[in-house]
């Protein structure tokens, strides 16, 4: 689920080509164990790359330059993505990841940018709004592709964004409470 203020708050950058080395990519969460980190040191020589959030493992051969902000307020975090062009899903393929769906994902959707994410079967109903990528090269080309796409997907990923709202959400298990409440105070119509 997405706060709708999130979406609000995110802007967006210009629709231009960019050339590979200037395309700013971003991941934030947690980088642990489930995250690839190799991918991440390769991403960051191709590309001008952020972190955001608790590091709990060594990050190895990482291109001098690669951002690392460390852990930023939810209310924060907007003004340290309006200049991302892409951001990141690097999860490790494994059988802990295959049943993965990160929460992020919506909010990155929310952003209406494009989103490149390593192979999670999860996010295969969404092929058409990430590009999946099975291996690291294809991941790398995923971000060139995605640094050039038009803006047509925009405007999708965030109506999705907007239909996995908190409010949304809220507002269904509301209706759904009240509506199972109603049912067990009707009278039953039972033996007399």
């Amino acid at each position: 689920m997405v706060d709708s203020s999130f979406v609000r708050s995110v802007a967006r950058n210009g629709d231009q080509l960019r050339t590979a080395q200037s395309v700013r990519c971003c991941y934030y969460g947690m980088v642990d164990t489930r995250i690839d980190t190799d991918l991440l040191a390769d991403v960051s020589k191709k590309c001008r790359l952020r972190l955001i959030g608790r590091v709990r493992v060594p990050l190895p051969h990482m291109k001098d330059g690669t951002e690392l902000l460390g852990v930023v307020s939810h209310l924060q975090l907007p003004a340290h993505l309006g200049d991302v062009d892409v951001f990141l899903l690097p999860y490790r393929v494994n059988e802990f990841t295959e049943g993965i769906l990160p929460a992020k994902t919506f909010e990155y959707f929310a952003t209406g940018k494009p989103v490149v994410s390593t192979f999670l079967p999860s996010l295969l109903p969404f092929e058409k709004l990430v590009y999946i990528s099975r291996t690291h090269d294809e991941f790398l080309a995923n971000i060139e592709r995605a640094a050039g796409e038009a803006s047509g997907l925009r405007e999708q990923r965030i109506k999705l964004a907007k239909e996995h709202a908190t409010e949304r959400w809220m507002d269904m298990l509301s209706d759904w409470i009240l509506d199972c409440l109603s049912r067990q105070r009707a009278p039953t119509g039972g033996p007399r």
